[in-house]
């Protein structure tokens, strides 16, 4: 064997392999630089590494099989009659072989991680390098200014399309409208978004016309890297979103992949019912109420009379319902419910893998007590579409589960791809206050407010967790906010305020409210329950919460349960039995008990 590695060292083949593989791997460094600057497709990449893998044992062969003498390439002879005596290889020499079975391994490894798949990615890993990019909301300067929600409309389709290019950030939705109408600079929405590049421009609707601009522009520098103007045909508007797409695609070297972006699912190419769904779309303070809700299913029906193939619009009707569930008179839910499952159900049918489907199929299985398959549904939103766009949902399905722990995970990865969400804040203020800490809870709050949140939800929010602090002057600053509220709720909380100092007398003024018939919604059920809490009576606490679900009630209460200032509630008995027969024990036991409730033996549990 020594002497068969002394002819390899003689005929100079672990030479020639250690500068071959060297020059192979600068080869692919600069392969990789040029590729995507030159828009060359990355199968070219894998030709050349291809051709350099198989030209490895030639090299080899050819240094083993010819030698380079001044009189030119000869053959090497097998045996040199002139070398001297063959020893055994030396430490040094088995180095040299060491080396290059290391390089060689080092060579294979990179090309089947870059190129083959490969080991999985970290998340930090696999977003190194990745562009990132925010659409802020288009300019409307059609002289009808009531024409802002179709601008509004063209960002978020173009949002919603660029997020689905793989190799690129965007931002959420949410956070770019944030910016909306303000004068801020490049550099400092950049920075507030955690993104290098801002896409932006104007809309211009004259009749069947459209003129668009839009630009790209380096949030960091402030220099324009791309720009484009369009003077459409209505009836264009969404070949206009997908040449869009494609150049900013093209400005920041993202792979589009194999064929056309297409649309998203479960969407529609008609134009009318598009623009009927834009009308539909709330802004983020705005109160919630029947009047809204009725406002927005009238949209929401226009854009499926006019495509009935429009998934998306028919989810937005089935989650408008349910929410209604709680605003409603309690004689209305039933048909509330049908509306809601009917609309829910012709989604399915349309676009089973959407993610909006998916959420809002989760959703109502919680609604009816199927938390096993919201699970499963979840489950499988997450496998197609990763956490990422899911951990929103997600984290409210666990804030209603009871594991507001767990669900404060989720809701973090949401605030960083919605910082300025307010729905988010209102969400992650929750779990927060649910696990004890208030502090970050307020602070939640106090951003969500200031991001444009809904003003009744918010501010009961923070009134209900300053209950859990004692702090008598802030449950009071609290009370007085609502004066300002218009919010069906609103007058039972001012109808506490003299009552602070004085809890047995506050019972008796919330039996007087809980027996009047104006105050059997279930929404004002929630709020009688809240305050029977903290005056102390857990039990009239309980038996609004029931009496509200049987009014038709919605799942999208149960998170409140979890609040500290229903800890006294929790622990009696008819709590458990109330938790039983929702589903959630089931569940508890099959994908793990909540934070605030363990087993006791083989069949009992209990809470606090």
């Amino acid at each position: 064997m020594g002497g068969f590695f002394n002819e390899l060292r003689r005929r100079h083949v672990v030479r020639v392999g250690l500068a071959y593989l060297v020059i192979a791997w600068l080869v692919l460094q600069v392969a990789n630089i040029l590729t995507p600057l030159l828009g060359i497709p990355l199968w070219v990449n894998k030709a050349i590494l291809l051709l350099l893998l198989l030209g490895f044992p030639l090299a080899l062969f050819l240094a083993w099989a010819f030698e380079l003498t001044p009189e030119g390439v000869k053959r090497t002879d097998a045996l040199d009659e002139a070398q001297p005596q063959r020893r055994p290889i030396s430490t040094g020499r088995k180095l040299d072989f060491v080396i290059i079975a290391g390089l060689a391994v080092a060579l294979g490894y990179f090309a089947w991680g870059r190129y083959f798949g490969g080991p999985p990615q970290t998340a930090d890993q696999a977003n190194a390098g990745t562009p990132t990019l925010a659409v802020l909301p288009f300019a409307n300067l059609s002289a009808d200014k009531s024409q802002d929600y179709f601008a509004d409309g063209l960002s978020e389709e173009l949002l919603d399309k660029l997020a689905n290019l793989k190799g690129l950030q965007v931002a959420g939705r949410t956070s770019s409208f944030y910016f909306k109408g303000k004068n801020e600079d490049l550099r400092v929405i950049g920075e507030k978004l955690g993104v290098e590049n801002l896409l932006e421009g104007s809309v211009r609707k004259s009749g069947d016309q459209l003129r668009i601009t839009a630009q790209l522009i380096n949030a960091k520098t402030g220099y324009h890297l791309w720009s484009e103007t369009y003077d459409r045909a209505l009836d264009d508007i969404f070949t206009i979103q997908d040449d869009i797409s494609k150049s900013v695609a093209n400005a920041l070297s993202v792979a589009l992949g194999v064929g056309d972006l297409g649309r998203i699912e479960g969407g529609t190419r008609n134009v009318a019912a598009y623009d009927s769904y834009l009308k539909a779309l709330k802004p983020p303070n705005a109160a919630q109420s029947m009047t809204l809700f009725r406002e927005q299913l009238d949209s929401l029906e226009q854009a499926v009379r006019l495509d009935p193939s429009y998934a998306l619009a028919w989810v937005a009707i089935s989650s408008v319902c349910r929410l209604a569930l709680n605003y409603d008179d309690p004689g209305n839910a039933a048909d509330w419910r049908k509306r809601a499952d009917d609309a829910l159900d012709r989604a399915r049918a349309l676009a089973p893998n959407a993610m909006q489907v998916l959420a809002e199929s989760a959703i109502t299985a919680a609604d009816r007590g199927s938390w096993e398959d919201a699970e499963r549904t979840f489950g499988k939103a997450i496998a197609l579409h990763g956490d990422a766009q899911v951990a929103q949902n997600y984290g409210a399905f666990l804030e209603l589960a009871g594991k507001p722990r767990k669900a404060v995970e989720y809701l973090i990865e949401a605030r960083r791809s919605e910082p300025l969400d307010p729905s988010v804040a209102v969400a992650l203020g929750l779990d927060y206050a649910a696990s004890g800490m208030t502090g970050e809870a307020l602070a939640e709050f106090e951003r969500g407010i200031h991001l444009g949140g809904s003003p009744n939800n918010l501010t009961g929010f923070e009134l209900m967790t300053a209950m859990a602090t004692g702090d008598r002057d802030e449950i009071q600053r609290r009370i007085d906010a609502f004066k300002k509220i218009n919010d069906i709720t609103a007058s039972i909380h001012v109808a506490m305020r003299p009552f602070l100092d004085k809890p047995q007398e506050g019972i008796a003024e919330l039996k007087r409210l809980y027996a009047k018939p104006e105050n059997a919604v279930p929404i004002q059920r929630l709020v009688i329950s809240v305050w029977a809490a903290y005056f102390g009576d857990p039990d009239l606490a309980l038996a609004a919460i029931k009496d509200m679900f049987s009014g038709g009630a919605s799942y999208s209460t149960t998170s409140l349960f979890w609040q500290p200032v229903f800890h006294d509630m929790r622990e009696r008995p008819g709590f458990k039995e109330f938790v039983r027969e929702r589903g959630l024990v089931d569940y508890w036991r099959q994908y793990g008990w909540g934070d605030f409730c363990h087993p006791v033996g083989d069949n009992d549990f209990e809470c606090s």
